[in-house]
C-alpha cells in the first residue's frame, strides 16, 4: 500500500525521538475525513516538522493526492467487501 511506504520514508528520515509524534500526526492525514482536514493536517505537520527534517515533510507534502487517494480506495474496498 502506498500509504505504507510513505510512511517507511517518512520514519527513514525521522530520529527515533521524533518517529512516535509523526506517527500519530500521519494517522491524522490518512485518517481525515476529508480533503480540507487532510490539507489541515499536513500544514500541521509541516509545521511541526518541517524546520529540523524538511525531507520527511517533503516525503509528505509532495504526494497528499496519493496519499488521500490511497485511503479513500482503501475505505471503499472494505465497504464493498461488508456488503
Amino acid at each position: 500500500m502506498v500509504a505504507c511506504t510513505r510512511s517507511a520514508t517518512v520514519f527513514n528520515a525521522l530520529p527515533k525521538s521524533a518517529q512516535q509524534g509523526a506517527k500519530s500526526a500521519l494517522a491524522e492525514i490518512y485518517n481525515a475525513e476529508d480533503r480540507q482536514y487532510a490539507e489541515a493536517a499536513v500544514k500541521a505537520f509541516a509545521a511541526d516538522y518541517g524546520a529540523k527534517w524538511p525531507k520527511a515533510v517533503a516525503t509528505i507534502t509532495d504526494d497528499v493526492d496519493v496519499l488521500r487517494c490511497s485511503r479513500s480506495t482503501a475505505v471503499g474496498v472494505e465497504a464493498a467487501d461488508r456488503s
